[in-house]
């Protein structure tokens, strides 16, 4: 099966389209001194992360150890019968 008969390579002429025109973007936040008077304190706002933090529940794991196979283990009385 030969790709260049089957048409898979056919791409599109974008040589001749135009670009779409967007607006342009908004001017980045500047940190400034009236920062604390709109309310935008990244202490406080640390602080609200940590908390929420600390309030979730710890996950504790269960473990399963698996026994060693190892040879003293599967000849002794407890291992495995003859």
């Amino acid at each position: 099966m030969d790709p260049l008969e089957n048409g898979l390579f056919d791409l599109p002429d974008y040589e001749h389209t135009e670009d779409e025109n967007f607006p342009p973007l908004p001017p980045p936040h500047s940190p400034g001194a009236g920062d604390d008077a709109d309310g935008d304190d990244w202490t406080e706002n640390a602080r609200q992360t940590q908390t929420e933090e600390a309030s979730k529940p710890i996950k504790r794991a269960v473990k399963r150890p698996q026994p060693k196979l190892d040879a003293m283990r599967l000849t002794s009385k407890r291992g495995l019968p003859a």
